[in-house]
């Protein structure tokens, strides 16, 4: 039985002007990073942390085996049904096997970028590896609380999560180049990531 009435309509419109609000904050973040790390960072700067978020990315892709849209999927199913407790305890399963999932690819990064291309200025595939950790824990928590329901709490930390990115990126990238400003994504994950 699907419940109606205007009570619903007011918490579905709320957790979607939420959702939405999270999203928006997301885009803009990312967008100011963008053109900031370009105009400090010129056209081969860019071209190299272009090249090393979008590793990570990939490697989020395959090594996350889609658990937290499982996750996502799940928890809401069976909070729908009422059956909270069991949500809980399936998230905290999920969330195990994607830990170790997560720290058995950031080591790949780690290990496997610096091999391939030892030249890369200083540290750079090391704080990769550290930032696709955060960030890979970061979309898993955002993806547990979807399901939960907790729009206004992604909203939040999506917020807080995207002032710190914004700051972080420049100042890293201003004093660290490309190194920096990898450093930036990872310092802007934590608010999300710290939580989970």
């Amino acid at each position: 039985k699907i419940a109606t009435g205007p009570m619903v309509g007011l918490r579905l419109g709320k957790k979607t002007a939420w959702s939405a609000l999270g999203s928006f904050v997301a885009i803009v973040g990312r967008f100011l990073v963008g053109i900031i790390t370009a105009r400090l960072l010129g056209p081969s700067g860019t071209g190299r942390l272009a090249y090393l978020l979008w590793f990570a990315d990939t490697v989020n892709v395959v090594a996350s085996l889609g658990l937290q849209n499982s996750a996502m999927r799940f928890v809401a199913d069976l909070r729908g049904q009422g059956l909270a407790e069991q949500a809980s305890r399936l998230g905290q399963w999920l969330h195990v096997r994607y830990l170790v999932l997560t720290v058995v690819s950031a080591a790949f990064i780690g290990i496997l970028g610096r091999s391939v291309n030892p030249s890369q200025e200083g540290h750079v595939w090391q704080v990769l590896a550290v930032y696709f950790l955060t960030q890979s824990l970061g979309n898993f928590y955002i993806a547990f609380l979807s399901g939960q329901q907790s729009f206004d709490i992604v909203a939040k930390l999506t917020l807080l999560s995207s002032a710190v990115f914004v700051l972080a990126a420049t100042v890293g990238t201003v004093f660290f180049g490309v190194t920096g400003a990898v450093a930036g994504y990872f310092i802007g994950a934590l608010p999300i990531a710290v939580p989970s």
